[in-house]
C-alpha cells in the first residue's frame, strides 16, 4: 500500500495523537464508521490543470465499490462539475454553488435550493459597475437542471479565464435589466473576480449593507462569491445527514478554500490538502500532502481500500 503524499502531520489541537515522522501518526477517526466521502473539487480533488489524475478515479471509484458514498461538494456549477461526477461514475447527493443546490445525481433531481436575492444581485451589480472589476450571476431554471446560464455585462479578462477554468461560455448583457425585469430569472450566486485587496474591500461595503443575510465566501485568492446566507457546504451536509440518518462521525470531509470551512466543521474529521489556506487547516484535524500529489487518493487508498 502505497504511502507516499499521504500525510503530513496532526493538527495541533490533537497534538495527543501526534507523532513525529512524515508519514508517521496516530488517527483520531475510525475509518471502520465512515459511510459518507465529501471532497471539494478545485484545489483538493483535481490537479493544477482542473483534471482528475488517474490514481484518484481508481480511488473514489474503488471506494463506492466498496459502498462507502461519495459525494462532491463545489462552488462550480452543475454543469461545470458534472464531467468530473461522470467521470468518478458517482451516484446520489451532489453539492453544487457552494451549497446553494443539492441535486440528486444522475437524474438531476433538485432536492435543496437557496437562491440569491435579487435585490442583492442589482446591488452587486452597481458595486462591480462603480468598481471596474468582474461580477457574473448564474441565472438557473430548477424545472430543468441542464439549464443555466452564466451572466456578465462585458467581456474582461477575469471572464476569460474563468472560462478557461471551468469550460463555461459567457452570456453578456444588462444583467440590472434582467433581474429587473417583470419575471426575474431565478439567480443560484454571484461572483466578483478581482485580486485580494479589492475583493476584502467589496467583502466589507457588502456586509455592511447586508450583514448576515448574506454568505460572501471566497472559493479562490480572486474569487468572491456572494450566496443565500442559508447557502454553504456544510448547510448542504446537514441537510444530507438529516435525509440519510448519518451521524457527522460517520462522514469525512476534504477541502482546501474559506467556502469549504463550513463543510470541514460540519463532518467528524475534517482533512486539509497541504496547499490549503491556513484557515482551512485551522479547521481540519487531518494535513495531508498537496493536491497535485493526489494525496486524497493516497489517503484513501490507505485507510479504506
Amino acid at each position: 500500500m502505497r504511502l507516499d503524499a499521504l500525510v503530513l502531520r496532526q493538527h495541533p489541537r490533537n497534538l495527543d495523537n501526534y507523532c513525529t515522522g512524515k508519514h508517521s501518526f496516530l488517527m483520531k477517526f475510525d475509518p471502520a464508521q465512515i459511510k459518507c466521502i465529501v471532497s471539494d473539487l478545485d484545489g483538493t480533488l483535481l490537479l493544477s490543470n482542473a483534471e482528475l489524475g488517474e490514481r484518484t478515479v481508481a480511488a473514489v471509484r474503488a471506494c463506492t465499490a466498496r459502498g462507502l458514498q461519495v459525494i462532491l461538494a463545489t462552488g462550480r456549477s452543475l454543469m461545470a462539475a458534472e464531467p468530473y461526477r461522470a467521470q468518478l461514475d458517482l451516484k446520489g447527493p451532489m453539492i453544487y454553488y457552494n451549497g446553494a443546490e443539492l441535486v440528486h445525481m444522475p437524474e438531476g433531481r433538485i432536492e435543496e435550493s437557496h437562491l440569491f436575492p435579487v435585490e442583492a444581485a442589482i446591488y452587486c451589480v452597481n458595486l462591480a459597475r462603480k468598481r471596474h472589476i468582474h461580477f457574473h450571476v448564474f441565472f438557473i431554471d430548477d424545472a430543468d437542471f441542464s439549464t443555466e446560464i452564466l451572466m456578465s455585462e462585458n467581456p474582461s479578462n477575469a471572464a476569460a479565464v474563468y472560462t478557461e477554468r471551468t469550460g463555461l461560455n459567457f452570456q453578456y448583457g444588462d444583467l440590472i435589466k434582467s433581474l429587473n425585469s417583470a419575471a426575474p430569472p431565478q439567480c443560484a450566486k454571484g461572483l466578483f473576480i478581482a485580486d485580494d485587496s479589492e475583493l476584502e474591500d467589496v467583502r466589507r461595503i457588502i456586509n455592511a449593507k447586508f450583514g448576515t443575510t448574506l454568505n460572501i465566501v471566497k472559493s479562490a485568492s480572486t474569487f468572491l462569491e456572494v450566496l443565500n446566507n442559508r447557502a454553504s457546504k456544510g448547510a448542504a451536509l446537514e441537510s444530507v445527514l438529516k435525509t440519510t440518518g448519518w451521524l457527522p462521525k460517520e462522514v469525512i470531509a476534504f477541502g482546501d478554500e474559506e467556502n469549504d470551512i463550513s463543510m470541514l466543521k460540519t463532518a467528524g474529521h475534517a482533512v486539509a490538502p497541504a496547499n490549503a489556506k491556513d484557515a482551512v487547516k485551522a479547521a481540519a484535524q487531518t494535513i495531508i500532502g498537496n493536491h497535485d500529489d493526489e494525496s486524497v487518493a493516497a489517503f484513501l487508498e490507505t485507510h479504506f481500500l
